[in-house]
């Protein structure tokens, strides 16, 4: 199998996917997008590259962030397209490897389409509470403050 990409913006990503040498299919391209959705919702500080215990946690932030963004996928009653995913991707660094959510989909599906453009402009800006609680983190008042901190119970 052979693959070609090309970067059509800053933000998506084209590959074209050519099927083996299957005598029913004759390299009939398959166009796979990916958009970038970020490490954590908008509005929230992620994992910052180079500090103690980084790969980790921004792993298990990427992790609660696709489970938010399917959560509100549903809370909105809308339908994943057949091949939709949400998955965490490395990303190179001159310091390392950072993480993101991508949404890779075939770019031939309008459906697709639209949903990762949803997605990434019009997606949560803060943790929900599920995502909070996956992360271990806790809201607390301090006065007029709202603040997040770590919680080990």
């Amino acid at each position: 199998m052979s693959a070609s990409r090309v970067l059509t913006s800053s933000r998506t990503q084209k590959i074209v996917i050519f099927h083996g040498r299957d005598k029913n299919v004759k390299n009939i391209p398959i166009r796979k997008e990916i958009v970038y959705l970020g490490s954590a919702p908008s509005e929230e500080e992620p994992a910052q590259l180079g500090s103690p215990g980084f790969e980790e946690l921004a792993r298990q932030e990427c992790r609660a962030y696709i489970g938010q963004l399917r959560r509100y996928i549903e809370a909105k009653g809308l339908r994943v397209p057949e091949g939709f995913q949400l998955r965490v991707q490395p990303q190179p660094h001159d310091f390392g490897d950072y993480y993101e959510v991508i949404a890779l989909f075939d770019g031939g599906c309008k459906e697709s389409w639209e949903l990762a453009i949803l997605l990434e402009g019009e997606s949560p800006e803060n943790w929900d509470q599920i995502a909070r609680k996956e992360l271990g983190l806790l809201e607390c008042s301090k006065g007029d403050e709202s603040m997040y901190v770590g919680c080990d119970t």
